[in-house]
């Protein structure tokens, strides 16, 4: 019964997304001040949702819209964009074995570091809390022991 609810849930906010991202386009093409919608947020909001469910292909390229519509000056979106890119990847790895198992935490290491080096310079806490996350998924892992987490504790540490 919960499946189910959660699924329905799933299947009405899919909708409502994508009921925003159509009148987003719209509101481009009419360029109504009134109704002016960032196209690239509501990617950045699709992504964020997809990442609690495995949707690794979606999730990318919503991602990928995202950072292509996002304007540079938005640098906590572009910010946003990078951790979500590392939680996929660490719902990826969790999915995977082997080395590509292991190249999806190193991908997810190797942009929290980043994203972290960032949230710093924009003093973004929240960001440094869901980087803390990520490392603490790190952590349980067969890719704890890797000397990019170690690094990656380390600087959240010393934040």
């Amino acid at each position: 019964m919960l499946t189910a609810q959660l699924e329905t849930e799933h299947t009405v906010a899919q909708s409502m997304f994508k009921q925003a991202l159509r009148l987003a386009k719209q509101a481009d093409e009419e360029e109504n001040p009134q109704l002016k919608f960032d196209c690239g947020y509501i990617h950045l909001s699709m992504a964020e949702a997809l990442t609690t469910r495995h949707h690794p292909v979606t999730l990318k390229e919503h991602l990928d819209e995202a950072a292509k519509l996002i304007d540079p000056a938005f640098q906590r979106r572009h910010l946003m964009v990078q951790v979500l890119r590392a939680q996929g990847d660490i719902i990826n790895a969790k999915y995977s074995s082997g080395l590509k198992r292991d190249r999806h935490y190193g991908e997810a290491t190797e942009l929290a570091i980043e994203a972290l080096r960032l949230a710093k310079t924009l003093e973004s806490r929240v960001n440094r809390d869901r980087i803390l996350g990520i490392y603490q998924q790190l952590m349980k892992s067969p890719y704890q022991h890797e000397p990019m987490v170690a690094r990656l504790g380390l600087m959240l540490a010393n934040w």
